[in-house]
């Protein structure tokens, strides 16, 4: 990881949301993976050392924004036998350390809020890609992040059952989330070259 020493330090970092995502996955009856996104969150990423030893990881997701492009099924999550948004519009999750490991690859150990309820989990994580120079010429970075949860924990326990034993939603959720850092230099000319393109259309 050496190269990492020429990015700039963390504290000069942001993430791009343009190109970035947290995403969830849960198998539905035990036959497929019914795949959904949050569309509004907000992160706060902290550090000093270019190589990421100190990264220190904030979100905070509006959980009203849930999209699983079937809208029934939105409504449903929003409800009170899931996440009850008109009680806990927000979810959380804080690192508390992070803990790199061979082949660019690291543990994010943090706290996550659901529904008022906060238990440790440790997310395992991988350092994509880099490139020091973007079309801006400033340097951006990839992560990608995943867990399992077991649901019931932060009292998403609604479920339903089929003949044979099997169950409608699986209590084990696989949370995702794909992120790319850049600069806040980097961001202005993106979205200053973005309203230009939309301007002149």
């Amino acid at each position: 990881m050496q190269r990492l020493n020429a990015l700039p330090r963390l504290s000069d970092w942001v993430i791009d949301p343009m190109h970035s995502a947290i995403e969830f996955r849960v198998m539905h009856m035990g036959i497929v993976e019914v795949r959904g996104r949050f569309q509004r969150w907000e992160a706060k990423v902290r550090g000093t050392s270019p190589d990421f030893s100190d990264l220190a990881v904030e979100i905070e997701v509006e959980v009203g924004s849930i999209q699983t492009d079937v809208e029934a099924r939105n409504v449903h999550l929003k409800s009170p036998d899931f996440f009850d948004v008109a009680t806990y519009p927000k979810a959380f999750f804080k690192s508390t350390r992070i803990e790199w490991q061979p082949l660019r690859t690291f543990r994010l150990h943090g706290e996550l809020t659901l529904k008022g309820v906060t238990h440790a989990i440790t997310l395992q994580g991988e350092l994509k890609s880099f490139v020091l120079k973007d079309l801006f010429g400033q340097p951006r970075v990839a992560f990608y992040v995943s867990a399992p949860i077991d649901r019931r924990a932060w009292g998403l326990t609604w479920q339903m059952e089929l003949e044979g034993g099997q169950v409608v939603v699986d209590n084990i959720v696989h949370i995702e989330a794909h992120v790319e850092l850049t600069t806040p230099q980097a961001m202005a000319a993106m979205q200053q070259m973005l309203a230009s393109m939309e301007a002149s259309n």
